[in-house]
């Protein structure tokens, strides 16, 4: 019951503080103490396979190698440690303590900390946009993608360097985000994506990318399947096609939402039409998740303008007497929350670290 315990807390604590600026600061710091005590608090045996596997093992090499040693796992193209940025991080938190339940603790606390930074400065509904976190399970990395966790931080700060019109600090933080994972560096394309302003061809962007959800999976399993006989396909499509085509859906939702809003905007800021071609992007290469497993963790980084694009559209919406279809889309959104994801993560069992 991890997500259901999170979203009453949000919701509850929201109705507690809202129209209150004084306790804004306090609502968010509430909310950013409860993601890292659920997430840090649990038994390090409870992540998923590439956590237990992956992340703590190359956190027991960092905490027993040299730093010598430790630029020879770089090398190593199948090491948790492979990008020089994670590695680093481990070897520096390693210096203070080697416990396992202090690395899954300490690497969650910026992360959140960047997430709820965000989240206060863009968003026009904060409870909502930690429901969308949560939602497109940015809440639960930790269980199981740690390197990516840590680009998605560098990301946001990224993003919202890129909304102030900052591009060379945006380059900086995908930059560094790209040392942490390599597949990060796909999101140097917001240069192309921020000159996409024009909200009147947005139709058909819109057809491109449902095009491609549709069918432009069918054509790289073909491919795959066929023409290079991959060994991996197998794999990411057992892998992946449960737990991708979750958040596809949902992604898809909020994307179809914010065009029926934005469409029928005269006056759209550059911020929000910069968020909706990366949240377009995003839902694209989620699109093919069931094949590749770096499309599932480059999505993360194009999607996470969700969270304050998506408030940000039914304030809008709500602008122009639509409440009713303000009232169904939400109603929609908690409907496929839990009928996607909940059951999900109540299969994870859940132990304090102190069980």
């Amino acid at each position: 019951m991890v997500y259901a315990i999170q979203i009453i807390f949000i919701v509850i604590l929201d109705f507690l503080t809202r129209g209150n600026k004084r306790y804004s600061k306090i609502y968010h710091f509430c909310v950013f103490i409860s993601m890292v005590l659920i997430a840090g608090l649990r038994n390090p045996e409870m992540g998923l396979n590439d956590f237990a596997n992956g992340y703590i093992y190359g956190w027991r090499i960092a905490c027993n190698s040299s730093w010598t040693e430790l630029f020879g796992y770089m090398d190593n193209s199948k090491s948790a440690l492979k990008d020089p940025g994670f590695a680093v991080i481990c070897k520096l938190l390693s210096l203070i303590s080697t416990d396992e339940f202090f690395f899954q603790f300490v690497i969650n606390i910026p992360y959140f900390a960047v997430l709820c930074w965000f989240v206060r400065k863009h968003s026009c509904n904060y409870a909502l946009s930690y429901i969308v976190v949560i939602a497109l399970q940015y809440f639960t990395l930790s269980y199981y993608l740690l390197r990516p966790m840590c680009a998605i931080m560098f990301i946001v700060l990224a993003i919202d360097s890129i909304i102030e019109n900052r591009n060379k600090r945006g380059i900086i933080y995908t930059l560094s985000a790209a040392t942490v994972h390599s597949s990060a560096i796909v999101f140097i394309i917001f240069f192309v994506v921020k000159r996409l302003k024009n909200i009147k061809r947005y139709p058909i962007y819109a057809v491109c990318v449902l095009a491609v959800s549709l069918f432009g999976r069918n054509i790289v399993m073909f491919i795959l399947q066929n023409i290079l006989g991959s060994s991996r396909f197998v794999y990411y499509l057992n892998a992946n096609m449960t737990e991708g085509l979750s958040r596809y859906f949902i992604a898809l939702l909020f994307l179809v939402i914010e065009w029926f809003i934005f469409l029928r905007l005269k006056d759209v800021d550059d911020a929000d039409k910069t968020m909706l071609n990366m949240s377009m992007l995003g839902t694209a290469f989620l699109a093919f998740t069931p094949i590749i497993a770096d499309f599932w963790r480059i999505a993360w980084y194009f999607e996470v303008v969700n969270c304050v694009l998506y408030p940000r559209a039914l304030k809008r919406l709500a602008g122009q007497d639509r409440a009713i279809v303000i009232v169904s889309s939400y109603t929609v959104f908690l409907l496929y929350t839990f009928l996607f994801l909940l059951p999900g993560t109540n299969a994870l069992p859940y132990y304090t670290y102190f069980s």
